[in-house]
C-alpha cells in the first residue's frame, strides 16, 4: 500500500549530516511515511553503510539512488520525486533535521486545512535556526534561536510576499504531491540555487500555503565552516543566490510582457511610482506637522519654565512682607 507522505533527502559527501537527518526521520512519531534518498554524485559506500544500519523495518521503506556523477540541486531532487506515488511530499536538507512530531503536525495539518479551505494545499512550520561547529565526527550546537515566527492563528502565505522572495525553510514545508505535478513538477532543472522560491511561486498561483505555528523543523547552520562541502549555500552562495534572484525576476517579467504588452506594465510601474509620490509627500507633510507641533510644545514648556521661575522668585518675597 502506498505510503501517504513522501520524502526526500538529497545528498553528497556528508554522511555524518545525512546520518542525523536520517535519524530525525526515524524518530517520527507518524511512520505512514517513505523516503528516497539521492546522492548527488558523491561516495555511495558511506550512504549504503548509514542506511542499511537502520531498523530492517525502516530500512525496508528507504531507497537509496547512486547518481554517477553531480547533476545539480534541483535535478538531484526530480529524480527521488519521480519515484513517489505518495499523496504529500516533504523535501529534508541532509543538513537540517525534525522534531519527532513535524510528519504528524504537518500531514494532520494539512488534511485539516484541505477540508476548510480547498485551496490550501500546502503548510509550512516554524523554525529554529541552530547555529553549529563541526570538529571531526562531532557537532557542536553553539546556539538555538527562532529562524521564523508564524502567528499564532494559522494564516495563508502571502503570494505578494513570496514574488519579492521566500521566507520558507523547504525542510519545513509539506505539500500536495498532485498539485505540485500541476504547478509544473518539483523543481526547476536549469536553477542551480534558488529552485526551491522558484517552486513556491509557481505553487502559490494555483494552490495556497497554510503556517503552523509550532517549531516542529531545525535549519542548521554553519557561518565558521571553511570546508565547502560542509557548509552552507547561504553562506558560500550568497552573491550568486541575489544574482539569481534577479535573473528569476527579470525573467517573469519578459514572460508577463511578452503575453500582456509593454503598455500594461509601464502604466502600472508609473502608477506605482506616482502612489510612491504620494506616500512620501505625506510622509514628509507628516513629519512637517509632527515637527511644528514639537516646536509649539518646546515654546509652551519653555513659558512654563518662566512661569515657574518667577513664582519661585515672588514666594519669598511675598513672605518676607508679612
Amino acid at each position: 500500500m502506498t505510503a501517504k507522505v513522501g520524502i526526500i533527502i538529497r545528498t553528497k559527501n556528508r554522511p555524518r549530516l545525512l546520518q542525523r537527518a536520517l535519524a530525525s526521520v526515524c524518530a517520527q512519531t507518524f511512520d505512514d511515511w517513505k523516503l528516497v534518498v539521492v546522492n548527488g554524485g558523491g561516495e555511495s559506500a558511506p550512504v549504503d553503510a548509514i542506511v542499511g544500519a537502520l531498523p530492517e523495518d525502516v530500512s525496508q521503506r528507504v531507497q537509496v539512488i547512486h547518481l554517477a556523477t553531480s547533476v545539480g540541486r534541483s535535478a538531484t531532487g526530480n529524480v527521488g520525486f519521480a519515484l513517489l506515488d505518495t499523496q504529500y511530499v516533504a523535501t529534508l536538507d541532509d543538513d537540517d533535521s525534525w522534531q519527532p512530531d513535524y510528519l504528524s503536525i504537518t500531514a494532520d495539518a494539512l488534511d485539516d486545512a484541505r477540508r476548510e479551505l480547498p485551496s490550501v494545499r500546502g503548510v509550512t512550520v516554524a523554525v529554529n535556526a541552530v547555529e553549529e561547529r563541526i570538529e571531526g565526527n562531532d557537532i557542536h550546537t553553539l546556539r538555538v534561536t527562532p529562524y521564523n515566527a508564524w502567528p499564532a492563528t494559522p494564516h495563508v502565505v502571502s503570494l505578494d510576499a513570496m514574488l519579492q522572495g521566500s521566507e520558507l525553510v523547504p525542510s519545513g514545508v509539506l505539500l500536495d504531491r498532485r498539485a505540485v505535478v500541476e504547478a509544473g513538477g518539483l523543481f526547476d532543472p536549469s536553477l542551480a540555487i534558488q529552485e526551491d522560491w522558484d517552486l513556491y511561486v509557481r505553487f502559490m498561483l494555483r494552490w495556497d500555503i497554510l503556517t503552523i505555528p509550532d517549531y516542529a523543523a531545525n535549519y542548521h547552520r554553519r557561518p565558521f565552516e571553511t570546508d565547502p562541502e560542509l557548509s552552507n549555500s547561504v553562506y558560500t552562495q550568497g552573491k550568486q543566490a541575489a544574482i539569481s534572484q534577479q535573473a528569476m525576476l527579470n525573467d517573469w517579467l519578459k514572460r508577463s510582457v511578452a503575453q500582456t504588452g509593454i503598455g500594461e506594465y509601464a502604466n502600472l510601474r508609473q502608477n506605482f511610482h506616482s502612489l510612491g509620490q504620494i506616500r512620501t509627500a505625506t510622509a514628509e507633510r507628516s513629519l512637517n506637522e509632527l515637527a511644528l507641533v514639537s516646536d509649539v510644545l518646546a515654546t509652551i514648556i519653555e513659558q512654563l519654565a518662566d512661569v515657574d521661575d518667577k513664582l519661585a522668585h515672588s514666594l519669598p518675597a511675598a513672605h518676607a512682607d508679612r
